[in-house]
């Protein structure tokens, strides 16, 4: 049975650091809504769901350290935490795994603290290159979403899928490397930045013999012209 976390309700004050004690599985919905003085969440391992809306408004959170154990993650969980420096992470092929959920409103990249944080840490460094893992076969929607620091993506040979905003404005986004053969299906907002340009267009690598069946899929139209 799985022990749920909460607070004593939304608003609290005073509360600035939180380390989340061991055995907890689940975050309430709503557990730190609006608790503006929280700087640091410590959610350990063990954790596997955070529940809508959990952090949102807490205007001061500057990091948050996400266990292996977590797969999804409510709507808006991490709206307007907008001082946001980092999200630390200790498992990459974990990190693939999770869920970003909507209500179908809105919202759904407010789920991910890499929305405001822009900073994903691997084992304390900046992760600024992304090698997929093998075991990866699909990129969830909102994955890297807001993402930027991220310079380059490697894909291997399964992936076969690639979800809608998976990396939403990761505007300093230099080289994507496809290694399979036979492309993968790409969201349209995959690579998108809305509003907000690039300086300058990724470029993205395929293996040889393969840049025909690229350019003749059915990805995005700009996206194609990124082909090397």
């Amino acid at each position: 049975v799985g022990v749920c976390f909460a607070t004593s309700g939304p608003g609290c004050t005073n509360l600035v650091k939180v380390n989340i004690p061991a055995g907890v599985t689940e975050i309430n919905e709503d557990t730190f809504y609006d608790c503006e003085d929280l700087v640091s969440i410590q959610i350990p391992e063990g954790v596997t769901r955070i529940g809508g809306e959990a952090f949102y408004g807490c205007q001061s959170l500057q990091k948050v350290t996400i266990p292996s154990t977590l797969r999804t993650v409510g709507h808006r969980s991490f709206y307007d935490c907008y001082k946001l420096t980092g999200v630390y992470i200790c498992d990459l092929e974990a990190w693939f795994s999770i869920e970003w959920q909507s209500d179908w409103s809105w919202g759904t990249e407010y789920a991910n603290p890499l929305y405001f944080a822009h900073n994903l840490y691997l084992d304390g460094e900046l992760a600024t290159q992304i090698v997929v893992p093998d075991t990866v076969t699909k990129i969830n929607p909102y994955t890297f979403v807001g993402a930027s620091c991220l310079q380059s993506i490697v894909f291997h040979d399964k992936v076969t899928a690639i979800g809608s905003s998976s990396f939403y404005n990761t505007l300093a986004l230099a080289t994507i490397t496809f290694k399979g053969a036979t492309p993968p299906t790409v969201a349209n907002d995959a690579f998108g930045t809305g509003d907000t340009a690039r300086e300058t267009d990724p470029v993205i690598y395929v293996p040889n013999g393969s840049y025909a069946d690229y350019l003749n899929s059915d990805w995005p139209k700009n996206y194609k012209q990124w082909i090397s």
